[in-house]
């Protein structure tokens, strides 16, 4: 089987529940991956994390301006024939580059990312989940210098970067960078130190060489069961348990959204602004955050 859409389990003292799912797939030249990114949100700039203001919840008649860009439920209905959809990467304020259809894609100037003062180019090593039009796939560092790829890339290449979350099979610990800073390569805005309950997902290649994609989201059944949502952690054995040897941290909370063809399964990593207790809370009707990509699995 080229594809496998597979749930996750998790085991408690209270019985076993659905935490999440796996898809896993065996890429090729008929079997690949290809990302749709959004417009309105590489010509937004960032100045806040945009589902956290809660100056802007509690004012009164203001709602919250919705992030840019497609969610997934919209994007199956948009974009039609694809096996799969799922987040690629992580919150869309590109901190972290793409390449589509083999060119590197950035902020362009003078649009900022989060945290920054004013725009700045994309100078460094970033690590890239990269899927090249033969159907092999590889997870590479590529080296920007302001906003250039210093390496040519074949047309019909896709990829995202984002930071290891599991590299030599082994856990890299998710870090932040410092206060005021946008994040480096290797940096995220997810709060590091493992408790941060919350939605999460990996992308990465197992001993095989096939694609994993895990998402951990809670208790699938009981999506405000906000005692059931993983920690950074959580998401390390089911890694280890797929065999996967090295995975991209691509994305958490509202981010984590994915919808599997086959069996019309949609799970969406619902926004939920904090209360002033700091506890998460779900609202019903609320908005679903759109994504600055999305990544498609397609027959070709």
């Amino acid at each position: 089987m080229d594809y496998e859409f597979l749930p996750l389990q998790k085991d408690t003292a209270r019985g076993t529940f659905t935490c999440g799912h796996a898809m896993r797939w065996r890429p090729s030249d008929t079997l690949k991956l290809t990302l749709i990114v959004s417009e309105a949100a590489l010509q937004r700039d960032f100045v806040d994390i945009p589902f956290s203001n809660m100056r802007e919840y509690l004012k009164p008649g203001v709602r919250p301006q919705p992030h840019p860009g497609d969610s997934i439920r919209e994007a199956v209905k948009k974009f039609k024939g694809g096996l799969a959809y799922f987040n690629a990467g992580e919150m869309g304020m590109l901190n972290c580059p793409l390449i589509v259809d083999g060119c590197l894609v950035t902020k362009p100037k003078p649009v900022k990312v989060l945290s920054q003062k004013k725009w700045e180019p994309l100078t460094g090593d970033f690590t890239f989940f990269l899927q090249y039009p033969d159907g092999r796939v590889e997870m590479r560092d590529l080296q920007l210098n302001h906003n250039r790829l210093l390496v040519g890339l074949p047309g019909g290449t896709y990829g995202f970067s984002a930071p290891y979350i599991f590299k030599n099979g082994r856990h890299v610990p998710l870090k932040n960078p410092p206060p005021g800073r946008p994040p480096g390569s290797q940096e995220v805005f997810f709060p590091a130190g493992g408790k941060t309950q919350s939605p999460i997902s990996a992308m990465g290649l197992d001993k095989e060489n096939r694609v994993v994609r895990l998402a951990l989201v809670g208790d699938v059944a009981q999506p405000g069961n906000i005692e059931r949502l993983p920690t950074e952690f959580d998401l390390i054995p089911y890694l280890q348990a797929f065999g996967v040897v090295d995975a991209l941290y691509t994305g958490a909370s509202g981010d984590v959204q994915y919808y599997d063809g086959p069996t019309q399964t949609l799970i969406v990593g619902p926004e939920r602004p904090k209360r002033a207790d700091g506890k998460w809370v779900l609202k019903e009707g609320q908005m679903q955050r759109g994504l600055t990509t999305i990544g498609v699995l397609r027959h070709f």
